[in-house]
């Protein structure tokens, strides 16, 4: 007696939810916390002026920048599994690149970097879209930025630690191997693309119906004055205690602190659920603009330090739910044009925060960069107060 074919009921791969997205976020998290903090480390002992690394920040950024608006046209020429992956490869490679330890490595790695990020951002992002209902983000956004705090709570002091005691090529070894697992897991879940797109049209064309959209506008504005606060952390509170004469691996420890209250991003979910996105988002601006400011006025480096490890509480708050209102207000039949805009945020907030924070460097120093984050901070507060009440 032959037996019988398994029950297509039994055959269905499962979709996958939150948790998914939350371990390939973790992952991810792995290569840029390893290297978050060795990156401005090293550009510093390369070039020597914190001036100098501001620069080059801002000419990586100016690159990735033009790099996210090609990413929908790749999108559509070779479809979103293959920009992933190649994204996902250059995970694994720039690492190799920085452990050079030379100032075309630096470069190089730093643009690797970005360009990794642009890649895996865009198209995470309309996975999530395509597998994780509107109703559902505001519990499962938190919780991949919950995952990926346990991560990054240790990732900038490590890689610290590994580059100060055995050197480049060591530091960077384990970063380059958390890359290769992205990539694996990437085709070992074989994600499918649920959503039929327009096709990308003209780059120009898709800015213009971006900036139609008054919801899609604000809900950029808002990601870009958190984006901005995270760029200074990771940079320039590691090259601010560097400069007050505290051993490298201070400033990392701080950066990871920092991050690491990424943690409790679940229950900044719950009290979104309670009070609403909109109020929450203007209180995480407003005490995060506080602490940063506060930190620029005392003159004990270890206080400064612990008041921008505690903004890192509001920051992640807005993390975790600061995309929303991007996610619930984009059409979904324009995800990768409007997500490919969308995602510049973050090549804009490095590039205006670093031109804005070299000018100021070149007459002050790092804790006027402190100020300025905080301001920006406060501008966020101002433009949430016209998200829709019922968000």
């Amino acid at each position: 007696m032959t037996a019988s074919p398994p029950s297509p009921a039994l055959s269905v791969r499962p979709s996958p939810g939150p948790w998914t997205f939350a371990g390939i976020y973790t992952l991810e998290s792995a290569v840029r916390a390893l290297t978050a903090t060795v990156i401005p480390l090293q550009a510093l002992y390369l070039l020597e002026q914190p001036r100098l690394v501001s620069l080059v920040y801002l000419a990586v950024s100016a690159a990735s920048l033009l790099g996210g608006f090609l990413i929908p046209f790749a999108i559509n020429r070779f479809g979103r599994g293959k920009v992933y992956g190649f994204g996902a490869t250059v995970l694994m490679v720039f690492p190799l690149l920085l452990a050079t330890h030379t100032l075309e490595g630096q470069i190089a790695g730093m643009a690797g970097r970005a360009l990794a990020s642009v890649c895996t951002v865009i198209t995470f992002q309309l996975y999530v879209m395509d597998y994780i209902a509107k109703k559902d983000l505001v519990r499962s956004e938190p919780l991949r930025f919950q995952m990926g705090s346990l991560i990054w709570a240790v990732g900038p002091a490590l890689g610290v630690w590994l580059y100060e005691q055995f050197g480049p090529l060591e530091a960077m070894a384990l970063p380059a191997f958390f890359g290769g697992l992205v990539l694996i897991n990437f085709f070992r879940l074989d994600l499918e693309e649920r959503t039929r797109a327009k096709p990308p049209g003209n780059p120009l064309a898709n800015i213009r119906r971006f900036l139609e959209q008054p919801r899609l506008r604000l809900a950029w504005c808002i990601a870009f004055c958190r984006t901005v606060w995270w760029g200074m952390c990771m940079v320039y509170v590691p090259l601010y205690l560097v400069r007050a004469g505290e051993p490298p691996i201070t400033g990392a420890i701080a950066s990871s602190l920092a991050v690491g209250l990424l943690f409790f991003t679940p229950v900044w979910g719950r009290i979104a659920m309670r009070f609403g996105i909109r109020r929450s988002l203007i209180v995480c601006f407003v005490s995060l603009a506080f602490s940063t400011i506060a930190a620029a006025t005392v003159e004990n480096p270890y206080l400064a330090a612990a008041l921008i490890v505690l903004g890192g509480l509001p920051a992640g708050g807005l993390d975790g739910i600061g995309g929303i209102p991007f996610l619930r207000a984009v059409h979904s039949y324009e995800r990768p044009q409007m997500a490919g805009i969308y995602r510049t945020y973050i090549e804009m907030g490095d590039l205006l925060s670093s031109a804005l924070y070299a000018a100021l460097l070149s007459f002050f120093d790092i804790p006027a960069v402190f100020v300025a984050a905080g301001m920006i901070a406060f501008l966020g507060a101002g433009l949430c107060r016209y998200l829709p009440r019922s968000l």
